[in-house]
């Protein structure tokens, strides 16, 4: 079953977020000066963290982040990102 589901984004420059692995982030808003990301998820499919990056305006963006929104807090632009070079399985290991 497919549902929406929403995020809390903390306010550092890499997070990981738990969500389903079939997702479509579909919106990214503050509410109250905490920004929060809201996707179309699967229920059913496994749990994987994934890897979030905060890219503020004037700095390099790395070629393997993808673009997800942007939003304002305090006055400060926040562009988000998926690392997609971080990939986390369920037993912990990472792979690249």
């Amino acid at each position: 079953m497919w549902t929406i589901w929403k995020y809390k984004i903390p306010l550092c420059e890499s997070f990981k977020i738990e969500m389903p692995k079939t997702f479509n982030i579909i919106h990214v808003r503050e509410i109250d000066n905490e920004p929060y990301l809201w996707a179309i998820v699967d229920n059913e499919s496994e749990l994987i963290k994934v890897k979030f990056v905060i890219v503020y305006t004037g700095r390099e963006v790395h070629k393997d982040l993808f673009y997800v929104d942007t939003c304002i807090i305090y006055g400060v632009v926040l562009h988000i990102f998926i690392d997609e070079r971080y990939e986390e399985e369920e037993d912990g290991n990472h792979k690249n």
